[in-house]
């Protein structure tokens, strides 16, 4: 019985390691697009986008934080050169299995439901079947309130900002379609040392300074408000907790996705 048990715990150590690297190549892959094609991830009804270096172990984790944050449908997928795997995640409003189902003429193999779906595509039908889905989508998205909506899960008290929450919240990862990251309110806070990063500055790394404690923030898409958050201010912000880790230390840090 204790030889199963410690291969059990091997077991889950492997895939809670396995798991942390997927997170961690998704996380890599959103700050890449977001870098690369906010335009895209803004301005688009639908997002559709390939990389080779996207594995599709991680493809509908991508989609799915695309969907989550942007409020529309994403399209994504690893180009394995003659054929592309897609997976795709989809907001409440737009239908994926109707949309791959559409276009089907284009696809080697599909199947999914409402939310979310998967495909394999030839390289060579890609610019006909992007064509396609983005008609469908302009014509189906036409009229509909498409602002993302913020489910909070809770307010988050001071004291139970640490690693200990975190790893309590890794627990139920991944996160995705059906299983999203919790998302707190963190009220009257500071928010110090704000600096511009990323491409041409569209994203804020800043301190987050609650009840003495100050913890490392990062804001994307917030640098066009770099003027207007002042330190001397109270804030209440709606957050991600995460983690980092360099050198075998690891410290809290916030994602911050709104503030008021």
């Amino acid at each position: 019985m204790l030889d199963e048990n410690g291969k059990a715990e091997k077991f889950v150590n492997k895939l809670e390691q396995l798991n942390s690297q997927r997170q961690q190549i998704t996380d890599k892959a959103l700050k890449y697009l977001e870098a690369n094609f906010e335009d895209v991830l803004k301005n688009e009804d639908i997002c559709i986008l390939n990389h080779k270096d996207w594995p599709s172990g991680i493809i509908g984790l991508l989609a799915g934080k695309i969907s989550e944050k942007y409020g529309k449908p994403a399209f994504i997928m690893e180009d394995r050169g003659g054929i592309l795997i897609g997976s795709v995640r989809c907001p409440e409003y737009f239908d994926a299995f109707e949309a791959i189902t559409h276009t089907k003429q284009y696809l080697e193999h599909f199947g999914g439901h409402q939310q979310a779906a998967g495909y394999s595509i030839k390289k060579e039908n890609l610019a006909q079947f992007t064509q396609a889905l983005k008609t469908f989508a302009k014509e189906k998205i036409a009229g509909k309130d498409t602002n993302p909506i913020l489910e909070i899960d809770t307010i988050i008290d001071a004291k139970n900002l640490n690693l200990e929450t975190v790893a309590l919240i890794n627990t139920f990862a991944p996160y995705g379609v059906g299983n999203k990251k919790p998302m707190f309110i963190l009220e009257n806070v500071n928010l110090q040392n704000l600096k511009k990063v990323g491409s041409e500055g569209k994203h804020l790394s800043l301190n987050t300074v609650c009840q003495n404690q100050v913890i490392k923030s990062i804001a994307f898409s917030f640098g066009q408000f770099f003027e207007k958050i002042t330190s001397d201010k109270h804030y209440n912000i709606v957050c991600h907790l995460s983690s980092n880790k360099w050198n075998n230390y690891e410290k809290l840090e916030l994602q911050i996705i709104d503030l008021t």
